[in-house]
């Protein structure tokens, strides 16, 4: 009768483990407070044409030490509009915001007026895991969105920054500047450059050049041209340069120079990683050169992906040209398939030159520990352990 006694105990007291063991699976991790915030959190566009296009950024933070799950949603008369070329969901913790692109698009066929929406961002839900039982939490914040809508086309843009850069004998002249597009129309810039000898007191020759770019409307960009100086001989020259159609008009001096007097120097001066990355996740690259010689060149980052000695991915980005003075992110991306430490190597080749090879590292994380259920599961071990040892004790 006692042995029944301690067996049905022992069974309850088991059925009880099985039964703590199962819902604490389920428990959620304790959750502090997360706060969401987005900057700027109201923006209005003016004048946008039916059919036009416009964009906007917003920088999306939280209060989180670790990575928060954000999604995108639009809402309001306009949610029809919106774009994002990016994607809809998003991770950001404390120290690594997210900037935001949308696209506001129009109809054909919107009347004149003025037009509210909203873009809500939504963190991940906070507690419980979907689809178990329990409270969950969701943070939510909106940014507000307008725009006017108008029939009326108007073309306007401002060139910023106009440069010409000394060249060598045979090399072209490179002539940079930034466009801002203030209408509501697409622009396609082009350059017009008299070019005058020292003296200042003849023109040499005159110059059309396309710049090759559609820059579309609230948009800013910057063009960079060729110009030929094949037949200019080593002498100080001017230029008068006109950026079409904004109407930026500038005088500017350059010096033609003996072949090889204008170096090509740069370095890579670090390669920027995620530190800590997931199975899976897309792990941007990006490689900072600076151009520290005294002539544009055509850079591009090439490496390698190791893990255990072994190259598990190569790597090259797109090729870009860089100013004298200036730096350039050169980015790639790699996608980890298994947790482990990986090292990225690489060098940037610019001209018929190449850097020194720099280095950065990824820690990819796999399935996190869960210490709920380990402890747990010590528990249940321990109590088994005891209920054998006290049911010894008894048949003794």
């Amino acid at each position: 009768m006692r042995i029944n006694t301690v067996n049905k105990t022992i069974t309850a007291l088991i059925l009880f483990s099985l039964a703590l063991l199962i819902t604490s699976s389920s428990l959620p991790p304790a959750q502090a407070q997360v706060g969401v915030g987005a900057s700027p959190s109201s923006q209005h566009f003016e004048n946008l044409l039916r059919g036009g296009y416009a964009e906007g950024y917003i920088t999306v933070s939280v209060n989180s030490d670790e990575y928060i799950g954000v999604s995108v949603e639009p809402r309001g008369d306009i949610k029809e509009w919106f774009s994002f070329p990016d994607g809809t969901s998003f991770k950001v913790k404390r120290d690594s915001p997210a900037r935001i692109k949308f696209l506001l698009l129009p109809p054909t066929d919107a009347a004149n007026g003025r037009y509210a929406g909203h873009i809500r961002f939504s963190t991940s839900s906070l507690g419980t895991p979907e689809g178990q039982i329990g409270s969950s939490v969701q943070v939510g914040i909106d940014a507000v969105v307008t725009a006017t809508i108008t029939d009326q086309q108007y073309l306007k843009c401002r060139a910023t920054s106009l440069q010409l850069k000394d060249t060598e004998e045979s090399q072209p002249i490179i002539f940079s500047a930034n466009i801002q597009n203030e209408g509501n129309v697409r622009v396609r810039p082009s350059v017009d450059v008299t070019l005058w000898n020292q003296k200042q007191d003849k023109i040499l020759k005159t110059y059309n050049v396309d710049s090759g770019k559609e820059i579309l409307p609230t948009t800013k960009d910057s063009i960079s041209v060729g110009i030929q100086s094949s037949d200019l001989k080593i002498s100080q020259y001017w230029a008068s340069v006109t950026v079409t159609p904004c109407g930026e008009n500038r005088l500017l001096s350059f010096d033609v120079r003996e072949a090889g007097s204008l170096s090509l120097d740069g370095v890579l001066k670090t390669i920027i990683t995620n530190i800590k990355a997931e199975v899976g996740e897309i792990t941007p690259v990006i490689a900072v050169f600076q151009n520290i010689g005294e002539s544009a060149v055509k850079a591009r980052f090439k490496g390698n992906v190791e893990s255990s000695g072994r190259i598990v991915e190569l790597l090259e980005s797109e090729e870009l040209l860089v100013q004298p003075g200036s730096e350039m992110n050169l980015t790639t991306f790699f996608t980890p398939k298994e947790p482990g430490r990986y090292i990225i190597k690489g060098r940037v080749y610019y001209g018929n030159k190449q850097t020194f090879e720099n280095t950065g590292i990824v820690n990819v994380l796999g399935t996190k520990i869960n210490y709920p259920v380990i402890i747990v599961y010590t528990l249940v071990v321990a109590l088994l352990i005891f209920i054998i040892f006290r049911l010894r004790t008894r048949r003794r």
